[in-house]
Formats: C-alpha cells, structure tokens, sequence
C-alpha cells in the first residue's frame, strides 16, 4: 500500500521544489506513496494521510499540531529542514527571528520520528547540537535532468565575460569573503560585468542607486559594470538564470555553521545556466567539486581573484571545466537517488505501525 504523506510547506520555492516536490513526485510515479501539499491543515486531510512531513516548519501552533498528530492521532512525524539553524551566528541577517524560533526548532527535532537533512555535515551538526543521530536522515538534494529544459542564453558581444553571484538577502552574508577580490576583479579587468541576482524587489531600486548589495559593494565602481537583478518566482527561476547568460557563478560561503551546513545546490543552479562554479573551500562543495576539473574552489581572498581572473582570461579553461561539470551533474540525478527516499519512507512506515492513536478530540488546530 502507498503511505499517504501530507506535507505541510511554508511556501513554494526552490526548497520545497527540491526537498519536496521532485523526490516526493517520483515516489508517487513508482507506487510507493501518495501525496498531499498544502500550507495548512484541514480536518479531511489529517483524517486521511499517515505520515506529515512539516518542511522547515517552527511556528508554535506547527509544533503543537505535530505533537497532537503524534500522541492523539498516531501520525508518523517527517521533519525535513534544509539548513542547520540552531546557535544562528549574528552575522545572520535574520538572527532575530532565528533565535527567537530556536526552541520551537529543537522541540521540532525532539518530537519527530524521522529527521531528513540534504547533506552528512548537516547531520553532524545536529548531532553536536543533541538531535538523536538514530532518527536522522541524510537525503541529498538531487536534480530531474529529464524535465530541465535547455533555456536560451541571450548574445552577448563575445567580448564581455559576466560574472554572477546569485543569493538574495539572507546569501549576502556571505559577500564579505568576496569584497576584496570583487574590487580588484573590477579594477583589473575592464571585460568583467558583476552580475547579482536574487535581491527582493523592495531592495533593487536602493541597491541600483547605491551599487552596492547589503553595503558590499563600492560606489567607487562604474555603474555600467554592475547589473542587479530582483529575485524571481521559483517556476522561471532556470530561465532567467539562463538569460542572464552568465560565464562565471561565486558561491563564496562565510564560515558559520549555519554556511556550512548548506547544500551544493548552488553549483546545480550555475552549471544549468551554463555557469562554472567558483566555490568556497569548506562544506558543503569540498568533496563535491573536484577543483578545476568540474569546478574551482576557493579559501582566500587571493584565492578569489587568483580563479576569477584565470577563469575570465581563459574561454577555453571555463569551457573545459563547465563540460566536465555538466556530465558529473548526472551523478546528482533523482534517478540516482530517489530509492534513498524511499528506504527512509520505509523507515517512515515501520515508526507509524508501532504507533496506536489515542484520544484525538480537540487536538489539532486545523487552519495553522
């Protein structure tokens, strides 16, 4: 029999494309689950799933539902988080709300029976941080190659090289490793447009004014080398990627637990869009990118500039290393790795049949 899953997704983007839609989908297509998304519960709903995967959640009424759910209705609780989020440095731009979420995170953790991070420096963490390590799961974040559509690249003079950061407010944290690199990149070679992407729309008429992003960039340089471009919807997130028409993708990554315990999503993103990826030196891309076969990896700031400057100098180096980062790409396919999901939805259903339903009455607050 399928496990009906009911994931409950604080909204529709990247995050729940990759860590809901794309693995969850295909599971459906093999038989082994059906499934229902939605932001809030319902009576309907919880009365027909087993298992409720909550992504990300930490709202105080999500938690309450989670424990209802567990001891009154016998539901198996999924708990998928993308990030390590507790301890968040201050550095963090929403460190606030980070802190102040903190406990319901960690109770969150507690009343799960499965925990499903994306990468084994995520789980090390929350092991550290005291989430049993028996109920953790690391389900990588994967790509549907068959459905990525080979979206067109705008022509450019042949001559200008672009050079892309794509993150929006809460990645421009992470710009600081760059600010010294980006100058001199900008100071020395004048073929070099600085392209950002991801800003939300309220920010990009101040960042346009101001050339700069989150104060990291100088007014000192040229406006027609800088680009800045508002975050988009997740559904034309690849074609706008791909218009950009981007040469060279930084992820640069501060060393915070909460970076280190990311994804290498970004280096899924810029291959894509046709993008060689220079990365930071750290988790998550040391042991993913091999450095200068499909990608370049980066520690200091002269690190930074060394590789942009080699990469923008040389077409025929970024072309090398972005067709090795494009085969590679196949070894992070959902075909490669769906039946990883569904071991743990086996684990999922195990957890559930040890589980009898008690008194329900009252218990949910459907509507949160």
């Amino acid at each position: 029999m399928p496990r009906k899953i009911l994931a409950l997704i604080p909204e529709a983007g990247s995050i729940e494309h990759y860590r809901v839609h794309l693995p969850f989908g295909r599971l459906v297509e093999e038989g082994l689950a059906e499934l229902r998304v939605r932001s809030k519960l319902d009576d309907e709903d919880v009365e027909w799933c087993d298992t409720v995967l909550f992504q990300r959640q930490y709202h105080p009424g999500h938690l309450h539902n989670a424990t209802a759910l567990s001891r009154h209705y016998g539901k198996t609780i999924w708990y998928d988080i993308d990030d390590y989020v507790l301890d968040m440095h201050t550095s963090h731009p929403h460190y606030r709300a980070f802190r102040e979420a903190d406990e319901f995170y960690r109770a969150f953790l507690a009343v799960a029976d499965i925990v499903s991070v994306p990468t084994d420096e995520c789980k090390r963490l929350y092991r550290k941080a005291g989430v049993d390590g028996k109920k953790i799961a690391v389900l990588p974040n994967c790509v549907d190659l068959a459905a990525e559509k080979d979206w067109p690249r705008q022509e450019t003079d042949g001559q200008e090289v672009r050079v892309l950061f794509q993150g929006g407010v809460a990645h421009a944290m992470d710009l600081h490793v760059l600010t010294t690199a980006l100058f001199r990149v900008a100071t020395d070679l004048p073929q070099v447009k600085l392209v950002f992407f991801g800003l939300p729309e309220d920010l990009v008429d101040q960042a346009r004014r101001s050339r700069s992003l989150n104060g990291k960039l100088c007014g000192e340089t040229p406006a027609d080398r800088i680009e800045i471009h508002p975050a988009t919807p997740f559904d034309i997130f690849r074609e706008k990627m791909a218009a950009l028409s981007c040469d060279i993708g930084l992820a640069p990554l501060g060393g915070t637990a909460f970076s280190k315990g990311k994804s290498p999503i970004k280096w899924f993103d810029y291959t894509l869009a046709g993008c060689v990826t220079v990365a930071q030196f750290q988790p998550p891309y040391r042991g993913i990118i091999r450095d200068g076969v499909d990608g370049v990896l980066a520690s200091s700031g002269n690190d930074w500039y060394v590789a942009i400057r080699e990469l923008v100098e040389n077409p025929g180096l970024r072309s090398e290393i972005l067709k090795s980062a494009q085969e590679r790409l196949c070894e992070f396919g959902i075909e490669n790795h769906w039946r990883k999901w569904a071991d743990v939805l086996g684990d999922v259903r195990s957890a559930g049949l040890s589980r009898a339903p008690g008194d329900a009455r009252g218990a949910v607050c459907c509507g949160v």
